[in-house]
């Protein structure tokens, strides 16, 4: 009984958030803190996902075994889910390395596991609230470590690439924080303590600034592109947002006070180090120059991208199984001077068109048309107090869809999971 009771919420018999927050936590600083030999940053955080949300999956079943439940009630969202994943599964029939298949599987697993473990989370307003703080706070962590490490270069942490986080590349760290950062919207027009008000200005602050210091291309136009959203909701809701009365004097002062520090920090980068090229010139053009990747023929994403389209057309219709982009780049003559050694498409959607061909595109489709619908219902069915949620969903999955069309989210533990 004191078992159950730690791992399962009584009264509606879900999992106990406190597992989840423990997990997002230790997922978030998981790193080879002080030896890279043992392993590298990805495979470190991928034993953590994979083991992690194993055992969370196997508490849910241990909570649904105990009630009668619609858990098993057949939606098209389930079963087009269902469909990816085993696919993506049986392609270690036709794998071309399988090496690197389980790999990739065990990733997919992690995904799987966390999908279950959705379904089986209590989505009550103080629920969803709750989980809303958990990501923020891991994102905080994230962008906290950032932050040290791009002030103290002298930061103990292992890195392949400075103020990378705990993820070894700081592109895989702000794909996490482009999921994260929408739900500290939904927390502002959420009913919280005036203590609650500043604490999360302070963590959406610090996840800004540690995103500008990263100067990741992908990262900015994804969150630009999630503000735009979340901008058109207000702009249409306005008085509905207004009749709520959860706005306040409190929020507007935490809200305007956390704009001057992201202001302040980014300004205290130039002051400390005068050739820094944080300044809104470099960066307008840092972000233009990712546009030119797609016809610069002196760009290695060009060359990334010719060659994984490459690889489609090859195999166009199931693919070479899960995983199987960097054995095609190192072994079936796909490489060249601007593509030898890398292990990623920097495509997501290239990147599953050559694991798994044009079918396993169709599927992906047709899960995002599911996703989408499955979302529009809901917000329509219930008041924007509640639908506010669902729709910052939307918008953080749109900007993570952004982010992988030049980026690689789907192919690391913490994006995939969340």
């Amino acid at each position: 009984m004191f078992v159950k009771k730690i791992i399962s919420n009584q009264s509606q018999n879900t999992i106990n958030l406190y597992l989840i927050a423990v997990f997002f936590l230790m997922l978030a600083l998981a790193a080879p803190w002080f030896n890279f030999s043992i392993a590298n940053h990805t495979f470190v955080k991928s034993y953590f996902a994979v083991i992690g949300s194993g055992i969370i999956f196997l508490v849910s079943i241990f909570n649904r075994l105990s009630v009668q439940s619609k858990f098993l009630k057949i939606t098209h969202l389930k079963v087009t889910t269902l469909i990816l994943f085993i696919f993506g599964a049986s392609s270690i029939l036709w794998s071309v390395n399988i090496d690197f298949y389980i790999t990739k599987f065990l990733l997919w697993l992690s995904a799987f596991f966390c999908f279950i473990i959705g379904l089986n989370l209590d989505t009550r307003r103080k629920t969803i609230i709750k989980i809303s703080w958990i990501l923020l706070i891991s994102g905080g962590l994230i962008a906290i470590i950032g932050i040290l490490q791009h002030f103290f270069q002298s930061f103990s942490l292992t890195q392949a690439s400075r103020i990378a986080s705990t993820f070894g590349n700081k592109n895989a760290a702000t794909q996490a924080l482009v999921l994260i950062l929408p739900f500290s919207f939904f927390l502002f027009f959420s009913k919280i303590s005036t203590k609650s008000i500043w604490l999360l200005s302070c963590l959406t602050s610090l996840i800004l600034i540690y995103v500008v210091y990263t100067q990741t291309r992908a990262a900015w136009i994804s969150i630009a592109f999630e503000l735009i959203l979340l901008s058109v909701l207000v702009l249409f809701n306005f008085k509905k947002i207004k009749e709520l009365s959860i706005w306040n004097k409190s929020k507007r002062n935490a809200f305007i006070t956390g704009m001057i520090l992201v202001l302040v920090m980014i300004n205290l980068t130039q002051l400390f180090n005068p050739e820094s090229t944080l300044n809104l010139r470099t960066n307008t053009q840092t972000i233009s120059s990712l546009g030119d990747d797609i016809t610069n023929k002196k760009s290695p994403r060009y060359y990334n991208w010719k060659a994984s389209l490459n690889m489609l057309f090859d195999r166009p219709i199931i693919g070479s199984g899960l995983g199987s982009f960097s054995h095609n780049i190192g072994t079936e003559n796909y490489a060249n001077i601007f593509t030898r050694g890398l292990q990623r498409s920097h495509n997501d959607i290239l990147e599953l068109g050559v694991e798994l061909g044009f079918l396993g595109l169709l599927i992906l489709f047709t899960l995002v048309v599911s996703i989408i619908t499955s979302i529009i219902k809901i917000y329509k069915k219930i008041n924007l107090k509640y639908g506010l949620f669902y729709y910052v969903i939307f918008a953080s999955l749109s900007g993570l869809f952004i982010n992988m069309q030049v980026s690689f989210p789907f192919q690391m533990p913490l994006p995939i999971v969340l």
